[in-house]
């Protein structure tokens, strides 16, 4: 008679996994600190709202309720806006677009500075569509657009205006998904159109204002809003967070906004 052995199977699947929490560990621990938090605090917020579906509603840009009802509630959303997203699809590819391109800007600018600009940037885009909103609605017929009624959440607009911010002194091509080719000042709003087609219920016009602050950050539109270096070097040389600036994975300040 022949005995049957067991596969190896298992030890293949166990292998692999060991391999994937390797290669994810070495992944998470190559971002630099600034981008890292960014992305931990943005899993966290949509971790959160799994639990409590509600944080969502409370926690969303709402064109409407800053128009009518102002307070300093319905403001403070546009601070928490950009860190809250709709579902696992959405934080997925704004992880997948902010890692690189914040990582890739931190390393020239600095930690202290990206993490400014992501706040400064994310709440002004987040200002810009309400303004957006109002104007594109009829307020004598109280008739109003999507933008002024949607719950307006996640990166998008700071993705898009590092994007924009990146691209203005590049010549290259840009590759739209493998199937074709645009010009680097180009790409930005190919993207914004292609993801309005395959994502129809994505916010149009928080992409476009994320887009016009990459304008006015690369053509100094923003100076009077950022602190001066001095400013930042002192975030790197704070004795109370001397623990998180000597890490290897801190950049300091390089002076200028990249």
């Amino acid at each position: 008679s022949v005995t049957p052995t067991s596969g190896d199977g298992g030890g293949d699947c166990g292998a692999a996994v060991a391999e994937a929490r390797e290669r994810a560990r070495r992944w998470f621990g190559a971002i630099p600190i600034a981008t890292r938090a960014v992305f931990v605090v943005c899993v966290a917020t949509h971790a959160a709202s799994l639990a409590w579906p509600l944080l969502q509603a409370y926690t969303c840009t709402l064109p409407f309720l800053l128009r009518h009802a102002p307070s300093p509630g319905a403001a403070a959303r546009l601070l928490t806006a950009p860190f809250v997203h709709h579902s696992v699809l959405h934080i997925v590819l704004n992880m997948m677009a902010f890692v690189p391109l914040g990582g890739s800007l931190e390393r020239r600018i600095g930690s202290a500075r990206l993490l400014y600009c992501v706040v400064f940037v994310g709440t002004a885009a987040n200002a810009l569509l309400v303004v957006a909103a109002i104007a594109l609605s009829n307020e004598v017929t109280g008739t109003y657009n999507d933008a002024m009624t949607e719950c307006v959440a996640g990166l998008s607009g700071v993705i898009f205006a590092i994007l924009v911010y990146r691209v203005q002194a590049e010549t290259a091509q840009y590759s739209v998904f493998g199937f074709f080719s645009v010009s680097a000042k180009a790409y930005p709003w190919v993207m914004v159109l292609l993801i309005q087609f395959i994502l129809p219920s994505a916010s149009f016009v928080g992409h476009v204002c994320g887009c016009v602050l990459g304008y006015m950050w690369y053509y100094n539109g923003l100076r009077l809003a950022t602190p001066p270096a001095k400013a930042f070097a002192a975030v790197d040389e704070l004795l109370l967070l001397r623990r998180v600036t000597s890490s290897p994975h801190w950049i300091n300040d390089s002076g200028d906004d990249g």
